[in-house]
């Protein structure tokens, strides 16, 4: 191997298969699996794929976007030695990847296993340092209201907003966290139509102050042409002069060396959460694995998204008939800078022609 290679490597267990995965992001030249043979006793290389090539049921080599190539093996666990251990597998199960299929479930992404816990695993948003500018924010903006939230969620903004006396409406595509919603003190006053914000329709439209997507939501949707649809949504709800809000990251990218396509972004003793980027497509994934110290029991949860740029989104404002009346680097209305990690941006539906 050349100094400086850098490599990835996969491991994926299921019931009877691990499936490693080992990706080079050198293209130049394919490794082949040779008839195994013993090396001579002095070579300093040949010998890496005869354990491959002892225990796999499968191995074989794809050929991704250049500067890539993945190696990738099936050893069906516990079977060395046996007979017939190396007949034909099932297929093995494909690692998740940044632009996966949507999921099964008609929550989508946030299930009721991930509604259940998303409150305390989001327990910093929920504190008055997070939450009281951000409320703030938005009662300046809905003055007598009303407001409609897309992805309402468990009513962490909702709620406190609707306690100052906004009509807060929302839609959501998952029924698990509009039940927390509901389920919570002044919840169930809080109407919520069920389905994707791009497209769902509240009421004969034109009648809100204020629409607003916080918390990085705009990138849970996963096409640049849905992320359009939600601003054309958004403006079609809007009475003239109401005002579209929009709070979500700045791409990291800088923090992404040149070769690599995961950025960390939580390491503790018992979970690793890391950003993984695909440059060409703006598609990426947060991805969250999780050890539970009693039972040594471990869980993956990986959610797609599409980071958006800035100036993306003006022009998907501009395409809906919005125009941009400010933006910040955060909900203290702090200046937007090049340091800026995100921002919170507010375009207005004109009053008039």
């Amino acid at each position: 191997m050349q100094v400086g290679t850098v490599l990835h490597l996969a491991l994926r267990a299921t019931d009877d298969a691990i499936r490693v995965e080992v990706t080079d992001t050198r293209a130049e030249r394919l490794p082949e699996l040779r008839p195994p043979r013993p090396p001579a006793a002095d070579a300093e290389s040949g010998r890496g794929l005869l354990p491959v090539e002892a225990r796999a049921m499968r191995w074989d080599v794809a050929v991704e976007a250049a500067p890539r190539k993945t190696g990738r093996t099936g050893d069906r666990a516990g079977a060395a030695g046996k007979p017939g251990a190396r007949s034909r597998p099932p297929p093995l199960p494909s690692l998740p990847m940044v632009n996966g299929d949507a999921p099964r479930d008609p929550d989508g992404y946030f299930p009721e296993r991930i509604a259940a816990d998303y409150d305390r695993s989001s327990a910093r948003m929920f504190t008055p340092e997070v939450l009281d500018p951000s409320v703030d924010f938005l009662h300046r903006l809905a003055g007598d209201g009303p407001a409609l939230e897309f992805g309402i969620g468990t009513g962490r903004i909702a709620l406190p907003l609707a306690a100052r006396g906004v009509d807060v409406r929302g839609i959501d595509l998952s029924e698990a966290m509009v039940a927390r919603l509901h389920a919570k003190p002044g919840g169930d006053q809080v109407p919520v139509s069920i389905g994707d914000f791009a497209t769902t329709t509240v009421g004969a439209g034109g009648e809100f102050a204020l629409a607003y997507l916080v918390f990085n939501t705009v990138m849970n949707l996963t096409s640049q042409d849905a992320q359009v649809d939600c601003f054309r949504n958004a403006a079609a709800h809007l009475a003239p002069g109401g005002r579209f809000v929009v709070e979500t990251m700045v791409p990291d990218l800088r923090r992404l060396p040149h070769g690599q396509e995961a950025v960390p972004f939580h390491v503790s003793d018992t979970r690793w959460a890391f950003d993984r980027y695909d440059v060409v497509t703006q598609a990426m994934s947060s991805n969250y694995v999780e050890v539970d110290p009693e039972t040594g029991q471990g869980s993956y949860w990986t959610i797609p998204f599409r980071y958006v740029w800035p100036a993306e989104l003006d022009l998907m404002a501009r395409l809906a008939g919005l125009r941009l009346r400010e933006r910040w680097g955060g909900w203290e209305r702090e200046p937007f800078t090049g340091e800026s990690g995100q921002h919170v941006s507010v375009w207005e539906k004109p009053a008039g022609p």
